[in-house]
């Protein structure tokens, strides 16, 4: 049954997303990703609710630019710098091109998994 194990398989991939989203984005997006993370209140803007992502977009889910936030951080100010740093040089020194491709592709299809209207 094809349909159930693609079911399965983005199950996974959300279920290693919420590890890397708790160990990695927690802090600042809080761990049900609605923004109000322990470091959220020391920054210079308001650390967005990440599960509104859609609801932002007309209601469309953007996998593409949930990625690119995720790889080169966003353009608001936040720490002094960026808004939200890029965390594909971290995840890519850890383990290298693959690990971070698997970590990013985990994160987006998490953060789908935890849209609402």
């Amino acid at each position: 049954m094809p349909g159930a194990a693609e079911t399965e398989a983005t199950k996974d991939l959300s279920v290693r997303g919420r590890a890397a989203y708790l160990r990695y984005c927690s802090s600042c997006h809080g761990n049900e990703a609605h923004g109000d993370g322990a470091r959220a209140s020391g920054l210079k803007v308001p650390v967005p609710d990440l599960t509104r992502i859609a609801a932002r977009n007309g209601g469309a889910y953007d996998y593409d630019g949930v990625v690119r936030s995720i790889m080169k951080g966003s353009e608001g100010k936040g720490h002094g710098t960026e808004g939200m740093p890029a965390w594909g040089r971290a995840f890519s020194g850890t383990n290298g091109m693959a690990a971070m491709v698997t970590a990013v592709r985990d994160l987006a299809h998490y953060l789908r998994s935890v849209q609402r209207p």
